[in-house]
């Protein structure tokens, strides 16, 4: 069971809290043009990021840099409630904290930090403050709210910020030991690194030592993707880059990114992204924002064992 406690937005920055009782997992693929921030009030959940799973303790911040693949899931255990706030932020939100503060660089912030923050409990209290505080003025819309709300955003990224320099870190993230999600992380760690190669279900499953169908089946549990589409999004996340950053033609970005056939690239690309790779190029040279559907669920366009 759901319950929504706040939904608000300010300027285009969304937030929503939210308790949820029972088991959940985030049933669709995800990824997106907006940065996210995840807090964890209560529970404990398990967050996959990219292509490590994180333990998300009460008291965690998760920070999700834009474009990255994610996905929230229960904890195996007995109690399985939690309540969070979920902040979605578009890059034109954090322009107007980096015009604000023009020696921290918000963007930037999301690449460094992406991943799990476990605040000490003096923190804790402090972004316990902001959150009650956001919540108050998208609330009431008084006066001036939306630059307060602003305000806000800074001080908890600040915090953040402060919190990370004065940390260790490495002791704050742990990766966890079950060897379910041992075996997913070395999968997803596989295909990051390979995949402009071959990649196979066999193959995969060699190199973890396990069976193809408990490879397919606790990889789909963990990330929300089958092998194919994390193989595909890893794929069509390289290409997008190459197509923004590079003048190399279509068919030598479909090679690079390990595509065997253009016209198969050309249908996953626009699965994923909305556009052909080259109406996407052109958008991204006119700084034309593309629309991209990749956060919807899809149809896998290919079903053979060579991914």
């Amino acid at each position: 069971m759901n319950k929504i406690l706040f939904h608000g937005t300010a300027y285009d920055m969304t937030i929503q809290h939210m308790e949820r009782h029972g088991e959940f997992d985030m049933k669709i693929r995800h990824f997106h043009a907006e940065y996210e921030i995840y807090y964890l009030i209560q529970g404990e959940r398990y967050y996959f990021i990219n292509n490590t799973t994180y333990p998300v303790k009460q008291g965690s911040l998760v920070f999700i840099n834009q474009h990255q693949i994610h996905k929230t899931m229960s904890p195996q255990s007995e109690h399985t409630s939690h309540e969070r706030v979920l902040f979605s932020l578009p890059t034109s939100f954090l322009d107007r904290i980096n015009a604000m503060i023009p020696e921290f660089h918000s963007q930037q912030f999301f690449a460094d930090n992406f991943g799990v923050l476990s605040l000490p409990l003096k923190e804790q209290k402090l972004m316990n403050d902001i959150v009650s505080s956001l919540e108050y003025e998208l609330s009431n819309e008084a006066p001036y709210y939306e630059h307060i709300a602003l305000m806000k955003m800074a001080e908890l990224l600040l915090l953040a910020k402060r919190t990370i320099e004065k940390t260790d870190i490495a002791k704050t993230i742990s990766v966890p030991s079950t060897v379910k999600h041992e075996k997913v992380d070395l999968i997803a760690q596989y295909i990051t690194t390979h995949y402009d190669q071959p990649i196979s279900l066999p193959l995969l499953a060699k190199e973890c030592y396990v069976s193809k169908y408990y490879l397919c089946r606790i990889f789909k549990e963990v990330t929300g993707l089958t092998v194919i589409e994390y193989t595909n999004l890893i794929r069509i996340q390289t290409a997008q880059k190459l197509l923004r950053k590079t003048e190399k033609s279509i068919t030598e970005i479909a090679h690079i990114c390990g595509f065997d056939n253009i016209t198969y690239f050309q249908r996953v690309f626009k699965n994923y992204i909305g556009s052909t790779p080259l109406h996407y190029r052109k958008q991204t040279k006119l700084n034309v924002p593309v629309s991209q559907s990749a956060t919807h669920d899809h149809n896998d366009v290919r079903k053979d064992p060579v991914i």
